[in-house]
C-alpha cells in the first residue's frame, strides 16, 4: 500500500517511522452551553496541502460548522500547510486566526504581529515555506469573557542518542485579540514550559472550575506523564507523575493520537504497536489513575481515536486503516467489548485507497474520519452502541486533499458543580445544543425526587430519545419516547441526588437541553 499522503514531511512521517520501527427550565431558540459563552472556538478547521503544485491558492479548504453537514469550499489564503493546522475562532464561531505551526495569520489572511517563527529551529526553518510537519502538535487554549489564547505547541528536534528519533520542547505563545484594531498579535512566543526528552503531543481538557486548564504529555520512552494547569494568570502546577506501561526500547514505541474523552475524566493513548492505553483523569487534581491497556494483540496499528459525546465509547482506526472499532469505556473489560463497526470497502480514487485514519469529535457531535482520498469518512451516531453509530464511508467529499483533523479541547466542558472545585461561579453545561425552533418540552417538577413529566407543544414525530446525564458527562438514563405522544412519565428511581443534564434529540438531532436536580 502506499502511505497516505497525509504522512507526508519530516516530524509526522519520523513518528511513523517509531511506530513501525524505525512507527450537552425550559429552553427555546438558543444555543445553551453557558450563561454567557458560546464556547464555539472550534467552529472552522482550515485544512489542505501545497506540497505538490505552485496552486496553493486553490488547495486549502474552509470547513464551517454553522449549518449541517458543514459547508466546505475552497478558501484562498497565502499561507501554506504541510500537516500540522489550526484555525481558531471566537466563541460566537467567527474565525479569528490561523496557523500552519511556524506563521500565525490573521482572520484577514494578513501576517499577525509577532506571530512568524513559531517553534522556532532547525526543523521550523527546514520547513519554513510549508509549515510545520507534525500533526496533533498544536492545540488552543481559551478563557471564559477573555480575548487572551494560548498555544499549547511542540518544537520538535533530533536526538543525538537514538539516530532517526525525535524530542520534543514543550512551549506556549501567547496572542492578545485586543491588540491590533481587534485582528491580534503575539505577545509571547515559544516560551519553554519543558525542556523535553521526547514527549508525545499536548492534550487538555478544562479544570473543575470551568476556567481553567490542564494539559498533558506522555513521555515516549518511559511510563511519565508531563503535566501542567494553565491559567489567565499564567502556568502553574507543574509535575510529572509516573503511571503506566513503559516501553521495552526505543524502537518497541509507536506515537499516534492522544485524547482525553469530552467530559474530562478518561485519557486515551494510542500506540501503533502496543495497543490503546487508557486512564482515569482527575479534573480537580490533575492525576491520573486506573491505568488499563487493550493489548496490540486486540487492536493493532492503530492510527487515529475518537470519544463519542456522552464519553462512552472509544473509537479506533485499526489494522493498518482498515477497520473501525468501537470500545465501551464504562464496561469492566474494556477490551471484550470491543465491536467492529466498519470495514474498509475498498473504495479508491485514483491510485489511494479510501482507508481510516485520524479521527475527530466534532462541533456538531459527529466524528469526522481522514482518508487518503478527497473525502471525509463519517460516524453519523457515535453514542450509539454498535454498528448502530453508523459509519458512513467515504461520505463527504472535499473539493481537495485534506490535511489531518486539526485538535481542539472541549470548550464546552464546565465545571463540576458541587465539587471541592467548583470555586468561580461558573456556569457551563457539558452538553452541545444546536439551534431548535421551538420548545418541545416543560419538564417538571425541578427540582424532583422519582418521577419526571414531559408535556409537549405538539405530538412527537421521529425517532424520540430523552437522555440524562450525571455531572460528569456520563449517561445516568435513557427513554425512547413513543411517537405520536405529548405526555411522558419518566421514572428515576435510583438515582443518586444531585446536578443532572437531560437532552432530548429527534432523528439524532439534539432538540432540548437544560439541567436538573434530583434530590
Amino acid at each position: 500500500m502506499a502511505l497516505w499522503r497525509g504522512l507526508r514531511g519530516g516530524v509526522f512521517f519520523l513518528f511513523q517511522l517509531i511506530a513501525m520501527k524505525t512507527s450537552i427550565l425550559i429552553i427555546s431558540v438558543m444555543l445553551f452551553h453557558a450563561t454567557i459563552f458560546g464556547q464555539r472556538h472550534d467552529n472552522n478547521w482550515v485544512i489542505g496541502y501545497d506540497l505538490e503544485s505552485n496552486a496553493s491558492l486553490s488547495e486549502t479548504m474552509l470547513v464551517s460548522f454553522n449549518s449541517s453537514p458543514p459547508s466546505i469550499i475552497n478558501w484562498p489564503v497565502a499561507l501554506d500547510f504541510n500537516i500540522t493546522n489550526l484555525a481558531v475562532s471566537d466563541s460566537a464561531g467567527n474565525l479569528i486566526f490561523f496557523t500552519n505551526g511556524i506563521h500565525i495569520h490573521d482572520k484577514n489572511d494578513n501576517p499577525m504581529p509577532g506571530g512568524d517563527s513559531l517553534n522556532a529551529g532547525e526543523i521550523a526553518y527546514a520547513n519554513w515555506d510549508y509549515g510545520y510537519p507534525a500533526h496533533q502538535a498544536i492545540q488552543a487554549l481559551t478563557f471564559p469573557g477573555s480575548n487572551i489564547y494560548y498555544l499549547a505547541h511542540q518544537r520538535f528536534f533530533w536526538l543525538d542518542t537514538f539516530p532517526f528519533h525525535q524530542g520534543s520542547d514543550l512551549l506556549l505563545t501567547t496572542i492578545d485579540m485586543d491588540l491590533n484594531g481587534g485582528s491580534g498579535a503575539v505577545v509571547q512566543k515559544n516560551r519553554l514550559v519543558r525542556k523535553g526528552y521526547s514527549y508525545e503531543f499536548p492534550s487538555a481538557t478544562r479544570h473543575a472550575n470551568g476556567r481553567d486548564w490542564w494539559v498533558a504529555s506522555p513521555e515516549l520512552f518511559q511510563n511519565e506523564f508531563f503535566t501542567y494547569m494553565a491559567t489567565p494568570n499564567g502556568i502553574t502546577d507543574t509535575f510529572t507523575q509516573v503511571i503506566g506501561y513503559k516501553p521495552s526500547a526505543p524502537d518497541s514505541i509507536g506515537a499516534s493520537q492522544n485524547l482525553f474523552s469530552p467530559d474530562g475524566t478518561t485519557y486515551v493513548d494510542l500506540d501503533h504497536l502496543n495497543g490503546v492505553r487508557i486512564y482515569d483523569f482527575d479534573r480537580c487534581t490533575g492525576m491520573f489513575s486506573n491505568f488499563r491497556q487493550i493489548p496490540n494483540s486486540v487492536v493493532s496499528m492503530t492510527y487515529g481515536g475518537a470519544i463519542s459525546p456522552n464519553s462512552q465509547y472509544l473509537y479506533v482506526t485499526a489494522n493498518d486503516g482498515q477497520l473501525v472499532l468501537q470500545f465501551d469505556l464504562y464496561a469492566n473489560d474494556i477490551a471484550a467489548s470491543l465491536d467492529t463497526v466498519a470495514v474498509y470497502d475498498g473504495y479508491m480514487q485514483g491510485p489511494f485507497e479510501s482507508r481510516f485514519f485520524w479521527m475527530r469529535l466534532a462541533i456538531d457531535g459527529k466524528i469526522y474520519i481522514n482518508t487518503n482520498t478527497r473525502h471525509f469518512h463519517l460516524i453519523n451516531n457515535p453514542d450509539t452502541e454498535g454498528i448502530g453509530c453508523d459509519v458512513k464511508q467515504h461520505f463527504i467529499p472535499l473539493p481537495q486533499e485534506p490535511t489531518p483533523i486539526p485538535v481542539y479541547p472541549n470548550y464546552r466542558l464546565g465545571p463540576i458543580d458541587g465539587s471541592p472545585c467548583d470555586t468561580l461561579g461558573i456556569d457551563v453545561a457539558t452538553v452541545e445544543v444546536a439551534p431548535v425552533e421551538a420548545t418541545a418540552f416543560s419538564v417538571f417538577p425541578n427540582p424532583t425526587r422519582d418521577v419526571l413529566n414531559l408535556n409537549g407543544q405538539v405530538p412527537l414525530h421521529g425517532d424520540t430519545t430523552w437522555y440524562l446525564f450525571d455531572s460528569l458527562g456520563r449517561t445516568a438514563s435513557r427513554e425512547t419516547l413513543p411517537p405520536g405522544s405529548q405526555h411522558q412519565t419518566l421514572a428515576l428511581n435510583g438515582l443518586a441526588s444531585g446536578m443532572y443534564f437531560f437532552k432530548i434529540t429527534t432523528d439524532g438531532k439534539p432538540i432540548q437541553s437544560g439541567k436538573l436536580i434530583i434530590n
